[in-house]
């Protein structure tokens, strides 16, 4: 979860702390979907295909924290620079294209609230609270009838305050 329980039942105690726990797993989870990338720290290897036209390449997981190996058609690279805050990898002469052609395998992401060391952007927690309690207030319901029973979901259920707190920390590929 991108907060912890014990925050949020300081800032909500009326709430049912099991309800609490819900919509924290779920607003955590929207909001990964909305950066378009994991945030929680762990060690993965990944298979990417190059651009040739690029000289950068993007993994999944960052910021980088350690890039234990990179393989270039299964032969070992260290040419390359470590752009570590925006998780890439820059390489002067470009990268190789083909499907799962680089294969890397690196520890990246943030250590979460709740754990030792926790480095997630104060942004992005505040973004998650403030959604649960968008979620609580309104679980994205914007009309409903009767008679012949209608319910009408809005289409995103995510506030542009919340957007605004995430956007710079989200990936566009």
């Amino acid at each position: 979860m991108l907060t912890t329980l014990e925050r949020l039942k300081q800032i909500m105690p009326e709430i049912n702390p099991l309800d609490l726990e819900f919509f924290a797993k779920a607003a955590s989870s929207n909001i990964v979907k909305y950066l378009n990338r994991p945030l929680e720290q762990k060690s993965i290897t990944e298979w990417i295909a190059g651009n040739k036209n690029s000289k950068f390449l993007n993994v999944k997981l960052y910021p980088l924290l350690d890039v234990t190996s990179v393989l270039v058609d299964s032969q070992p690279t260290a040419d390359y620079k470590i752009v570590a805050e925006s998780g890439r990898l820059y390489r002067e002469q470009g990268w190789i294209e083909g499907f799962q052609r680089i294969e890397i395998t690196y520890t990246g992401g943030y250590i979460l609230p709740g754990k030792d060391g926790v480095n997630l952007p104060e942004e992005i927690e505040l973004a998650c609270i403030l959604h649960i309690q968008d979620l609580m207030r309104t679980p994205g319901v914007t009309s409903e009838r009767v008679g012949d029973i209608s319910v009408t979901y809005a289409p995103e259920s995510m506030s542009n305050a919340v957007k605004s707190l995430l956007d710079g920390h989200r990936r566009f590929m």
